[in-house]
Order: C-alpha cells, then sequence, then structure tokens
C-alpha cells in the first residue's frame, strides 16, 4: 500500500551530498542541465550519454531510493515508451516506424567522436532511430536533473532561491501555490487509492465506471477546495497576487568550500562534453 502523504521535497533532509549544497546553485543547475541537454544535436550523441552519465552520478550521491525515481518519472512514460518503441523496432527490423525520411546516421554521425559506437554497438540503421536514441537521452536528462534537484531541495529553500535570481515577487507566490496545489492534488490520489484498496473495489462491471466517475467527481471537488483553501492562507499571509506588494525576506546563504568544489568538478564536466 502506498504511502498516506507526498511531498515533493521528501529527501531533503537526509544525508546526501546533493542535500549539502546550496539552494541557489541547485535551482541553476535544475535549469541548466535540462536546457544544455536540449541543445545539444543529434550529431553529438556521445555528449548525451555524458550528461546522463553525470545526472545518474547525482542521483546516487543524493541517496534518494530508486522507487523514488520510478514513480516520479511516470508522468513521461508515454514518451519514454514511444522513443524505446521506435529505437528496438529499427534494431530489429531494420526499418522505420514512423519516419521514412531523413538522412543515413553514418552521414549524421559522421563528425562523432564515437559514431562507430552507436551505429555498430547499438545498431543504429535510420535516421528514426538515431532521433528515438536522442529524445530518449534527453527525457532522461531532464527527469533526472529535475527529480535530484527538487526532491532533494526543500521547499522553502527552493523558493527563497528564486528571489536570489531576481525573479519577480508574483511569480514566486505563484509558484509556492501551484507547488502546494500540486501536492495536496496527489495526496487526495493516494488517500482515494488506499480507501478503495481498503475496501477491495475491484471494477468487474458496469458498476466499476459508475464507481470511477464518482472517484472522479470527488476528486474534481476536493482539488477545487483545495485549491481555494491555499489561496485563502497566502493572502492570510500577506502572500497574494498584487503586482506592487513587495517581495519577501529572504537571505540566500553565502556559497561554502563544498559549493566551490562541486561548481570545479560541473564546469570540467561541462568543459569535457563540449570538447568531444
Amino acid at each position: 500500500m502506498p504511502a498516506m502523504h507526498f511531498k515533493i521535497d521528501e529527501y531533503h533532509d537526509i544525508d546526501g551530498l546533493i542535500q549539502k549544497l546550496n539552494p541557489a546553485l541547485k535551482l541553476g543547475l535544475l535549469i541548466a542541465v535540462p536546457v544544455a541537454a536540449s541543445a545539444v544535436p543529434a550529431q553529438k550523441p556521445e555528449r548525451l550519454a555524458l550528461i546522463l552519465f553525470f545526472t545518474l552520478v547525482l542521483a546516487a550521491v543524493s541517496k534518494i531510493p530508486f522507487k523514488a525515481f520510478i514513480g516520479r518519472s511516470l508522468p513521461a512514460a508515454p514518451f519514454v515508451l514511444y522513443a524505446a518503441a521506435v529505437f528496438f523496432y529499427g534494431m530489429i527490423s531494420g526499418g522505420s516506424l514512423l519516419m521514412d525520411y531523413g538522412p543515413r546516421p553514418d552521414e549524421v554521425l559522421k563528425n562523432s567522436a564515437l559514431g562507430f559506437v552507436f551505429i555498430d554497438f547499438f545498431g543504429i540503421k535510420t535516421y528514426e532511430q538515431l532521433f528515438a536514441l536522442v529524445l530518449m537521452l534527453k527525457i532522461l536528462i531532464g527527469l533526472n536533473s529535475v527529480i535530484v534537484f527538487s526532491a532533494a531541495t526543500s521547499f522553502n529553500d527552493l523558493s527563497g532561491a528564486l528571489y536570489a535570481f531576481k525573479f519577480p515577487a508574483v511569480f514566486v507566490r505563484l509558484f509556492k501555490n501551484t507547488w502546494r496545489y500540486l501536492q495536496d492534488f496527489i495526496n487526495e490520489l493516494i488517500v482515494m487509492q488506499c480507501a478503495s484498496r481498503l475496501r477491495f473495489f475491484r471494477p468487474k462491471n458496469m458498476l466499476g465506471i459508475k464507481t470511477f466517475a464518482m472517484m472522479f467527481s470527488m476528486l474534481f471537488i476536493k482539488s477545487l477546495d483545495r485549491a481555494h483553501g491555499n489561496n485563502m492562507a497566502m493572502k492570510l499571509r500577506g502572500g497574494g497576487f498584487n503586482g506592487d506588494a513587495g517581495g519577501e525576506f529572504y537571505m540566500p546563504p553565502a556559497l561554502k568550500s563544498g559549493d566551490y568544489k562541486f561548481i570545479a568538478i560541473f564546469s570540467a564536466c561541462a568543459l569535457l562534453c563540449f570538447y568531444i
């Protein structure tokens, strides 16, 4: 049975290396790593492989459980499955599933340092297969980065880091409200799932459709109630969405020696990535 409470920053207080980094640094990496990966062209898949390896190392040193990555990656599962299906279809059949045009893989990867590895070892025969591989790598990089830096940073520190990056106060308040609403929405889903299991609900006929419709309606009503409650709580705390309101007080912590070491390692990896 799943846990009865969900928090996006659930693992921010465990003894991991990422948890000890400066919140502003983690917010910058949360944005920079997926953006850098999206800018890598299809002609350089080895760069994506190196960035993915870097994010996997970050996941390992953060000590976040593997099951948390699986659970939080489910919204992106259709995109990963599509890319995997196209890739393995090309590997098995040697043809294209949907895309019958594009240059030959050996022409695209002729300037790649490890192009022969992707063509021979992975059996890339079509441009669609190469496109699927690049898409899959970019999705995995984005997922790893977002999960690691959001789960390993407390909500207050992450929202405060937005002020350190000079984000408008209205944007920060909207981010906080959306963050809280998302957590409440997932918690309501978990409660309803646990309630249905405790009642041994097993849909077997048309009555199951009626039950799911009632559950969806109840979830919609509870979501509206939670959203109204979060909005009222922010207004009572002086955090409305008035654009003229001043920003909240937040003193960003100074960078420590460990932060500078991490920046040096990250810079070295970035240079190596764009050198190859």
